[in-house]
Parts: C-alpha cells; structure tokens; sequence
C-alpha cells in the first residue's frame, strides 16, 4: 500500500482535482466573459510570484531570473523584495485577481503528477493564469487551456514573448480563463466538501482495507526505483535552456 502524490497510488493525496461541470451546473457565459473581461480591464502587471524557498531541485529560481530579462516578475516573499503576508490572505488573491496577467505557480520539484499547492491557491481559485514548469507532467490533471507552460518554448525569450503578446492582445488571454464555463477547481485542503476529500488520500486506504474479498495491489518492483524515477533530474530543463541560448 503506498501513499503520496503519484496518481497511480492507491492513496494519491493530490492538492486539488479538476472536475468536468454538468451541464446544469455551469455558470451563465454572458454573465462569466463580462466578469473576465472586467478584470482583465484592470490588470496592470506582468507576473507575480509567491516563494519562501529560495533554492530548489527544478532550479524555478533561475527561470524566474531568466525572465526578469524579459518581462517584469514580482516576487513576494522572504526569495524577493515585496511582501504579501499570509494574515492578508484574501487582499493577496484580489490583487492576483484584479493586477497580474500571470501567476508563477512553479514547482519546486519536476515530477510526475506532482503539482504545488500554488496552482490551487493562487492559479486556478484566481483570474491569473498560471504558469507551471513542464506541461506532460501536469496536463492530465488540469483543464485545458488553463495554465502556460515554459517547457513549451524554445527559450525563456520565446517563453516570455509569448506572455507579452497575449498581454496586448486581451482576446487571446482570455481563452485561458474559460476553462471554468466546463470545469470547477476543486482545492483538496480538509476543508473541502468531504465527499470531495473521501476520493483521495487515507479515505482511498481505509476503503481498501475494508473491502470484501481485499482488493490485490501491486506496485512496480523494484518500489524504491520506480518512486526515485518519478522526478526530473534538477538540472534537465534549464540545460535545454542554456543550450539554446548559446546557439542563438
């Protein structure tokens, strides 16, 4: 029996989920595009980024140095020089809602289904899209056409071309909030509607051991190889980056 982020365990214990609205849930389109739109009127800022831990295994803080040649990224917290602490939690939000195009919802490490706790928090509860590191790893678990992916580029330059055209052309930004005409973001954080929680994490387990006859669950051997091969080696994403700066 395992237990962890990797969604072929039996107890996957995500952040959050994604789930496909019927039809009679969704929200009235005319009433959604006049909210996006009103917000989009607002924004004023490039990127903004959130982050107390400063040196990681996906190396996000050089890809965030990277851009800052580019295009303006704000970092917040003990890793930068502005301040949003977590006793004005609801203040950060609207302003991720009301000010910035783009949320940095990086990793801190590159692996398979793992997804941080920011993409929730501060991507998809918000009208930020957000960006993420390595889009094979994620894609699966998110709405289509709801965040931005640096591995798509070829460069942090394109990367970040990319983000300032869709800036200046608000119809194209706006696709990547549509999203929530089909899906709702659903945070997995103890608060959540139980019967939301019960799909995940220890529920998973306890339903297990309680069925009858005992469900047969294996796990690829040897385990401590097939856990390890889960991640991205640090230094494999900048690499392609580096080297295609150089042969440009």
């Amino acid at each position: 029996m395992s237990f962890g982020f990797r969604m072929d365990t039996p107890g996957a214990s995500p952040y959050g989920f994604a789930a496909l609205l019927a039809s009679e849930s969704k929200p009235n389109k005319n009433k959604l595009n006049e909210q996006i739109n009103e917000l989009i009127a607002k924004k004023r800022k490039d990127v903004a980024w959130f982050v107390s831990h400063c040196s990681t295994h996906s190396k996000r803080e050089w890809i965030a140095k990277e851009m800052q040649k580019y295009i303006n990224v704000d970092i917040y917290g003990s890793c930068g020089t502005l301040q949003c602490s977590k006793g004005v939690g609801l203040k950060c939000v609207q302003m991720l809602n009301t000010d910035y195009w783009f949320y940095f919802a990086a990793e801190n490490s590159i692996c398979k289904d793992y997804l941080t706790e920011k993409i929730w928090d501060q991507g998809l509860s918000t009208f930020s899209v957000p960006i993420v590191l390595k889009r094979s790893l994620v894609q699966h678990l998110l709405p289509p056409f709801s965040f931005i992916a640096v591995d798509d580029y070829k460069s942090i330059r394109e990367f970040t071309h990319h983000l300032k055209t869709l800036i200046n052309t608000p119809h194209e930004y706006m696709k990547y909030l549509l999203w929530r005409y089909d899906y709702v973001s659903i945070k997995l954080n103890g608060d959540t509607d139980p019967r939301a929680e019960k799909l995940f994490g220890v529920c998973q387990i306890c339903k297990l051991t309680q069925m009858q006859p005992r469900p047969t669950i294996t796990l690829p051997a040897p385990v401590n190889e097939w856990w390890d091969n889960s991640c991205d080696r640090s230094d494999l994403l900048i690499k392609k980056f580096k080297k295609n700066n150089e042969e440009n």
